[in-house]
């Protein structure tokens, strides 16, 4: 076995030992072993890397010069994802000037076009190639985890996660954070893959998205099994925030627009949800709605 694998064999989520092997998959000569618990049905990893910011991460989830030379087309697609955010934000009276966290920033180009929106940003990233990128843009960035920083109670108005909650260790610990540091009106934003989506169900152990870094795999049913811990809900779910027209402006060839065209064609049948590979969540606590109609009592 490689000499940073550490074995897994509890579930992260109940703790339970009963389980059974969904795939296996090998990248980078790290073999990953993927189970579901027969408890609460979560699917998860055996293995994870002691060393969580490794170089051989930092190499693998850094994009270096490919992220420089692109960062502008980047930016311009994740502010389509901060523009349709922003309309689910303005149901509700808010601030024009919004606290937004990035949990998994990356070189920052999500970052980057909240701050032009003129919001206070603040990104967490644990990879230092990543981090650098980021902070030499001028982006309010630490490099390490959200555990570390320790930020006041209640602090955020959104919190975005994109492609990272699989990585999490600690997943109870890593949420019970996260609510606490979201403003009670917050919104909490996170993308990652749907265990329980078709190309799961058709590509299986083929599947890129499994290898050793992924900890955890979910859907929408164990995810909500988390959230409820800390009174939390999903208030809406679909499988992409950008639309097909700056999705095909983002593709570089042929190939690549018709294979987009096709998976909008398929989600346009199946009315928007997400059962192909990934979701989208939009999260808010649960006193949103009661919160939400105490405000329209003072405002009459």
């Amino acid at each position: 076995m490689h000499k940073q694998i550490k074995q897994i064999k509890k579930c992260p989520l109940c703790k339970s030992i009963q389980r059974e092997l969904k795939f296996t998959s090998i990248r980078d000569g790290i073999p990953s072993y993927i189970y579901k618990c027969k408890k609460c049905d979560l699917v998860y990893n055996g293995i994870m890397l002691q060393n969580k910011n490794s170089s051989l991460l930092d190499d693998k989830f850094s994009e270096g010069k490919k992220e420089i030379n692109e960062f502008n087309r980047w930016e311009r697609l994740q502010n389509h994802k901060l523009f349709k955010i922003e309309q689910f934000i303005k149901k509700s009276p808010k601030k024009e000037t919004l606290r937004i966290l990035e949990i998994g920033c990356g070189p920052g180009a999500l970052l980057s076009a909240a701050k032009k929106r003129g919001w206070k940003e603040y990104g967490i990233e644990p990879f230092v190639k990543s981090y650098t990128l980021a902070k030499d843009k001028g982006l309010n960035v630490h490099n390490g985890f959200l555990k570390d920083k320790n930020y006041p109670d209640n602090y955020f108005d959104l919190i975005i996660s994109i492609e990272v909650v699989e990585h999490f260790e600690d997943q109870v610990n890593e949420f019970k954070e996260i609510s606490r540091v979201l403003k009670e009106d917050g919104l909490i934003v996170i993308q990652t893959a749907n265990i329980d989506g078709i190309k799961f169900k058709i590509k299986k152990s083929k599947s890129p998205y499994l290898y050793y870094d992924h900890l955890c795999y979910f859907s929408p049913k164990t995810l909500t099994k988390i959230l409820d811990k800390f009174n939390l809900n999903i208030v809406k779910s679909f499988p992409d925030e950008i639309n097909l027209k700056n999705r095909l402006i983002w593709c570089k060839t042929f190939y690549s627009k018709f294979r987009w065209v096709i998976f909008y064609i398929i989600r346009a049948i199946f009315l928007n949800k997400p059962i192909l590979g990934s979701m989208t969540l939009y999260i808010q606590h649960k006193n949103i709605l009661k919160l939400n109609k105490f405000e329209k009592e003072e405002l009459l």
